[in-house]
């Protein structure tokens, strides 16, 4: 038994022996016939190089640059004026005007003088200065500084410095010369004689200075003040009474020749108004050295004295008969009677900027 086993294992290992020889051989067999066949047939990536090298291939083409745009014209919105630019505070001009509603319409010449000072706050209350020229004289030269004529090949006529004064008094406000009758022995009111007809005249000038001063209706201004020299009086009496503008102030140079009555009852239509220490007080002012208007002046004078006595205000007329340049002091009353020194023309040429500063513009 043990011999029978015995050759049977070794049969069995026999058996495995030749097994794996066999498979050893055909291994090497298939290796060797698929390593010629590699040898014999090239790689893709030589494939790819000899194909290279016979039949170039041509370069990409560039990508072509993007066509220009299109120059089209821009619609632009049509150019503006350009706007002068807003000044809350004016400048200084003198400017002579044609008016529509002049004192004396249809001439050839100027109804009236302008003057606005530097530095009006044109948002604040205007004030306005009217002054009333005498005979013999035109605005242009009673508001100036020099000795000149009225009209060509004329009289030289004496100037008042009316716009010097201004000046010197810094007057915060509007200086209007109407222009009457020229360079003639007359002060006619024209159209002032019309009711209504200063109001018109003043309501014109504010529209025609509206663009250097601001929008400034009649009834809004703070001040009005009526001034005359010599004759001027008489147009000035029909601004005051049938004007229609509420005027603060009348301020006569050597000017109260007539209707002394006239002035009177104005300051006692007022009478409560007239207080130095309101803020919206009246004045009156009289300043004369012809000895024509002394005697008028003192008469006004001494009436209106009783009259504020008999209401408990002894403090309201300053009366001075004593020839003397008016002072600061004596300005400031409400109601004033100075006797000055000097000509006729002297009374308002020396004495004007202290009356605006006695008005308190």
């Amino acid at each position: 038994m043990s011999n029978a086993m015995h050759t049977l294992r070794r049969f069995r290992a026999a058996a495995i022996g030749v097994i794996g020889v066999a498979t050893v051989g055909l291994w090497s067999a298939s290796a060797g016939w698929w390593g010629r066949a590699d040898a014999a047939r090239p790689s893709v990536e030589h494939s790819r190089d000899a194909a290279s090298s016979r039949h170039p291939t041509p370069p990409l083409p560039l990508p072509e640059p993007p066509p220009p745009a299109l120059s089209l014209p821009i619609a632009r919105a049509p150019s503006r004026p350009a706007r002068e630019p807003f000044r809350e505070f004016t400048s200084e001009r003198t400017e002579s005007l044609y008016l529509t509603s002049g004192p004396v319409p249809g001439v050839a010449h100027p109804n009236a003088l302008v003057y606005v000072p530097a530095g009006l706050d044109r948002r604040a209350p205007l004030s306005v200065v009217v002054f009333f020229h005498g005979w013999h004289g035109c605005a242009s030269v009673v508001a100036g500084a020099d000795v000149a004529p009225c009209v060509p090949h004329g009289h030289r006529r004496v100037p008042l410095g009316l716009v010097r004064q201004m000046r010197a008094a810094r007057a915060d406000a509007v200086l209007i010369v109407p222009q009457f009758a020229m360079d003639v022995a007359a002060t006619e009111p024209g159209t002032f004689r019309d009711d209504g007809g200063f109001r018109r005249f003043l309501a014109e000038i504010l529209a025609r200075i509206e663009p250097h001063v601001g929008l400034h209706r009649v009834d809004d201004l703070a001040r009005v003040v009526l001034a005359s020299h010599s004759a001027g009086f008489v147009p000035l009496l029909h601004a005051l009474e049938r004007g229609g503008v509420p005027v603060t102030e009348v301020a006569l140079f050597d000017s109260m020749y007539d209707h002394r009555v006239r002035f009177e009852h104005w300051v006692m239509t007022h009478a409560g108004r007239f207080n130095a220490l309101s803020r919206h007080a009246m004045r009156f002012v009289c300043v004369y050295q012809d000895p024509g208007i002394a005697g008028a002046a003192r008469r006004m004078a001494v009436s209106l004295q009783k009259y504020f006595a008999s209401r408990g205000r002894r403090d309201v007329v300053f009366v001075r008969d004593d020839p003397a340049r008016l002072q600061p002091g004596e300005a400031h009353a409400a109601i004033v009677f100075a006797r000055v020194p000097g000509d006729h023309a002297m009374t308002a040429r020396a004495n004007f900027a202290a009356v605006l500063r006695g008005a308190g513009l």
